[in-house]
């Protein structure tokens, strides 16, 4: 059987080389274009699920925003909600994902709780 740090570090050099791999793919497909593409979709729909935007974008269907967009009000509409409801609520989950990780850091400046957990749930993956 092979030395658990060996299959961890092995797991970690997989994920780099998948990470350079996606960059370098998303280098050849998307250009300055499509960054300008998403800028504008996103000051025009502010309000329109920035996953849904970002992938109509990217994949060329910018056509379609309009029609999104009027479904995406709409709907906020009826159940009474507002980009600001929505953006609050985002802001929120990001201060208590970064309270707790601060929290982590002040308690554990060397992250082997975190690292501890990673591997435990490696070992749960296999």
């Amino acid at each position: 059987m092979a030395n658990p740090s060996d299959a961890f570090w092995q797991n970690v050099t997989d994920i780099v080389d998948s990470a350079v791999s996606r960059k370098q793919q998303y280098d050849q497909t998307y250009n300055e274009d499509h960054a300008y593409r998403l800028a504008n979709a996103y000051m025009q729909y502010p309000w329109v699920n920035p996953q849904i935007l970002v992938s109509l974008v990217l994949n060329d269907a910018d056509d379609a925003l309009p029609q999104v967009a009027d479904y995406a009000a709409a709907r906020m509409a009826q159940i009474g909600v507002t980009p600001h409801d929505v953006a609050a609520e985002d802001d929120f989950a990001y201060k208590m994902q970064s309270g707790l990780m601060s929290e982590y850091n002040r308690n554990d400046s060397n992250n082997d709780f975190l690292l501890s957990e990673y591997l435990s749930s490696l070992k749960a993956v296999e």
